[in-house]
């Protein structure tokens, strides 16, 4: 996907940096301890599950990172990237 559904009209930004801009905003910019994305909890809910599954691999190959839709199948590689 790149645009929201609702309002279609606001584009994705590429990943890493949304990630990077979440990370600096969490850590407000510089002032806290810094934020580390660990994972990414995906809702695949409008995609087939064969389209699902061939996202989440994809953002996985993109970002280096454990991708899951957590609620339609499961949390476990985000769970194990937490107690790592």
């Amino acid at each position: 996907m790149t645009r929201l559904r609702k309002p279609g009209d606001i584009r994705i930004p590429p990943l890493a940096q949304f990630i990077k801009l979440n990370e600096d905003l969490a850590g407000v910019c510089g002032s806290l301890t810094p934020a580390k994305t660990i994972g990414i909890a995906l809702n695949t809910s409008i995609l087939e599950e064969s389209e699902a599954r061939s996202e989440i691999s994809r953002l996985e190959d993109e970002t280096g990172l454990p991708v899951a839709d957590v609620v339609r199948f499961d949390a476990g590689k985000i769970g194990e990237k937490l107690v790592s």
